[in-house]
């Protein structure tokens, strides 16, 4: 195979991250029985952070980001998997641990690799990416836990305007819902979290904690991409047999909350 090109991230003598644009060959891939021409990745908070120093998802380097791809299978040992195939990869050690999807070329296990159904291009696939994957499976556990839209409950977003926040009010809305509040820290996110969809708006840093470890219930479903006391603060709120879907840690991974009721 000829070289191609890929976005690797290095660390220098002052243990210092640096990323650009290289010429790689095949023998630069991770380990895997499965080679897959790139076409489309998405950008995600993961790799925000791969390219930071001590940025906490990188620990052995060089390393090509990118924790999803989509793009045709060049070749492959498992028998299910053919030249040409159109597939798709979210998750997995892709692009922290294995060389990811910032890449013309992947090589990966075969167990990674999910088919593209047959209506979304590999376009349409990283448009939703690892952040509309996450979005869905989080509201497929509400629904799974008693969330429909017959009730039009009262539902929170948190980190509306971020990659899963956003695919989730937009996919609440279109499912039905009507009653969606949404959090922002910034002003000029009010707008585009009533574009995605959300009917009510709680600016955060209008509406500090108290620190009670139970308030006013006023949310019964709640897909949570944020963590941390944000977290804590939105779980005093939440209704009796209410539910949380929870995926993020922008805002921290320390959860300090009560078993209170």
């Amino acid at each position: 195979m000829k070289p191609f090109k890929s976005y690797v991230v290095r660390t220098n003598e002052e243990n210092q991250v640096t990323h650009q644009v290289e010429e790689v060959t095949e023998s630069f891939l991770g380990e895997g029985n499965t080679t897959i021409a790139v076409e489309y990745s998405s950008i995600n908070y993961k790799d925000m952070l791969g390219l930071q120093t001590k940025g906490g998802v990188i620990r052995n380097y060089p390393m090509i980001p990118g924790i999803d791809l989509a793009g045709t299978i060049i070749s492959s040992e498992d028998p299910s998997l053919s030249p040409g195939d159109p597939v798709l990869i979210t998750g997995y050690k892709l692009g922290t641990e294995h060389t990811g999807g910032f890449s013309e070329v992947a090589r990966v296990p075969s167990e990674w690799v999910v088919k593209l159904p047959e209506n979304l291009s590999a376009k349409e696939a990283m448009m939703y990416g690892t952040a509309g994957f996450t979005a869905a499976l989080s509201i497929a556990a509400l629904e799974k836990n008693g969330m429909k839209v017959e009730d039009q409950p009262e539902i929170l977003v948190t980190g509306a305007t971020g990659g899963v926040g956003s695919v989730a009010t937009q996919i609440l809305r279109k499912l039905g819902y009507e009653n969606i509040t949404a959090t922002i820290r910034k002003d000029y996110q009010e707008e585009s979290a009533k574009e995605f969809g959300a009917t009510k708006i709680w600016n955060i840093t209008e509406n500090e904690s108290n620190g009670r470890p139970l308030n006013r219930r006023e949310y019964k479903y709640v897909v949570d991409t944020v963590g941390g006391d944000l977290t804590a603060d939105v779980l005093s709120k939440v209704d009796e047999y209410g539910s949380v879907a929870i995926s993020g840690n922008a805002g921290g991974v320390k959860l300090n909350t009560t078993v209170l009721p």
